[in-house]
C-alpha cells in the first residue's frame, strides 16, 4: 500500500504551500476551543446547573460554533491563533458550510476516550486526517513558506511534520553547514512575510579581514581603512575574503549600503561582479542610476569605465550621456598614464 503524502497544496501567498497539521499543533486548538465555548454556556447557566444539563448544552454550542466558524470562515479562534485552517483536500479552498457540518458531527466519534480515536484516525494518515476529515475530504493546514520545505526534502515525514519539527530540523541543518566553513554558529527563523532569516547568536565574532596596507583588522562593511585611510577592495584583496561580496546589499531598502555595494563590486573586476550591479541598478529609480555613474567620476581608475560602458543601454538618455562622459574621463585619463588613485 502506498503510504507517500500526496503533494502539497499552494498557499494564499506566493512562495507557500499548505502543509497538513497533526495533534500536536491541532490538539491545544481544540482544547482553546472548547474553553471558549464552554466559559459562555457555564456563565449563562450558572454554578448550580447539573452536569445532565450542561453537558448537553455545551455540545449543541459546540456545534454551532465550529460549524458556522469552519463553514463561513474556514477557521476557529483556537485554529487561527496556532495558524490553522480547515481547507477541502482536493484544491485547498475554504471547506465550506456543507464539509464543515459533516465534520463537527462526526467529533461525536473522534472525541470519545479523550479524542483517542481521532488522534489514532490522525496518526495514522499519510494527509493528517481523523475520521471526520476523511469524511468530508477535509485537511487541517498551515501556511508554511515552500523554501522552508525545500530546505528539509530529506526529513522523513516532511508533509505532515509540525512547525516546531521543521524549524528544529532546519536550524540543526543551519548548525552543520555553519560547523563545515568554520563560521560561527546561526540561529534560523521564520518572519512574519514568510520569508526564512538566517542570524549569528548574540556575542558572535563579526567576521573581519586584515587591511593589505597596514594590517589591522577591518569589518566585512567597510571600505576604507580606518586606520590608514586606504581604499581597499575587500572581494580582491584577500584570496580567502570572497564570501564577503556584498551581492544582497544590492537590494537592500538602505540606498547607502546599494551605493556601497556598488562601488566594492564594480572595483572587484570580474565579470560575474559586474554582471550583478548590472542587473540590481537596471531596476533602481532615475536619480539612483545616474547618482551611480556620478559617483565614479573622480576616481583614478579605469576599472568603472566597464560598468559605465554598460549603461549604454539605460532608458534614460541623461543616464546614458552622465555615463558616457565619466567613461571617457576615466578612459583618457588611463591612457594618460594617470596612476590610480589608492
Amino acid at each position: 500500500m502506498n503510504t507517500t503524502a500526496p503533494p502539497h497544496l499552494p498557499g494564499s501567498r506566493p512562495g507557500t504551500v499548505l502543509v497538513p497539521q497533526g495533534p500536536l499543533t491541532r490538539g491545544p486548538a481544540f482544547l482553546l476551543d472548547t474553553f471558549l465555548v464552554s466559559l459562555p454556556v457555564a456563565l449563562i447557566l450558572g454554578a448550580q446547573t447539573q452536569l445532565l444539563t450542561l453537558i448537553p448544552a455545551t455540545m449543541v454550542a459546540d456545534f454551532f460554533y465550529f460549524a458556522l466558524s469552519e463553514g463561513v470562515l474556514g477557521t476557529t479562534l483556537g485554529k487561527r491563533v496556532f495558524g490553522l485552517r480547515v481547507v477541502r483536500a482536493s484544491d485547498g479552498r475554504p471547506c465550506g458550510p456543507f464539509a464543515a457540518v459533516i465534520r463537527t458531527l462526526l467529533r461525536l466519534v473522534d472525541n470519545i476516550l479523550l479524542s483517542l480515536p481521532g488522534i489514532s484516525f490522525i496518526v495514522s494518515s499519510p494527509r493528517r486526517q481523523r475520521l471526520g476529515d476523511r469524511a468530508a475530504r477535509t485537511l487541517v493546514v498551515s501556511e508554511v513558506p515552500e523554501q522552508l520545505l525545500a530546505a528539509l526534502g530529506g526529513m522523513p515525514g516532511q508533509g505532515a511534520a509540525s512547525p516546531e519539527d521543521m524549524m528544529k530540523h532546519l536550524n540543526e541543518l543551519a548548525q552543520q553547514q555553519a560547523a563545515a566553513l568554520g563560521a560561527p554558529p546561526l540561529s534560523v527563523t521564520v518572519q512574519t512575510d514568510g520569508t526564512i532569516a538566517l542570524g549569528a547568536p548574540t556575542g558572535a565574532v563579526e567576521s573581519t579581514v586584515p587591511c593589505p596596507f597596514c594590517d589591522q583588522p577591518m569589518s566585512a562593511d567597510e571600505v576604507v581603512c580606518r586606520h590608514c585611510d586606504h581604499y581597499v577592495n575587500q572581494v580582491s584583496a584577500h584570496g580567502d575574503t570572497e564570501d564577503m561580496a556584498p551581492l544582497p546589499e544590492l537590494y537592500s531598502e538602505d540606498r547607502n549600503l546599494r551605493f556601497d555595494a556598488v562601488w566594492r563590486l564594480v572595483f572587484a573586476g570580474d565579470e560575474e561582479s559586474l554582471k550583478a550591479v548590472r542587473e540590481a541598478v537596471q531596476a533602481w529609480p532615475q536619480t539612483d542610476r545616474l547618482l551611480a555613474a556620478h559617483m565614479f567620476s573622480e576616481v583614478g581608475d579605469s576599472r568603472p569605465v566597464a560598468f559605465l560602458d554598460s549603461m549604454a543601454q539605460d532608458p534614460d538618455s541623461a543616464v546614458v550621456a552622465l555615463a558616457r562622459d565619466v567613461s571617457e574621463r576615466l578612459s583618457a585619463g588611463d591612457r594618460s598614464g594617470r596612476a590610480p588613485s589608492s
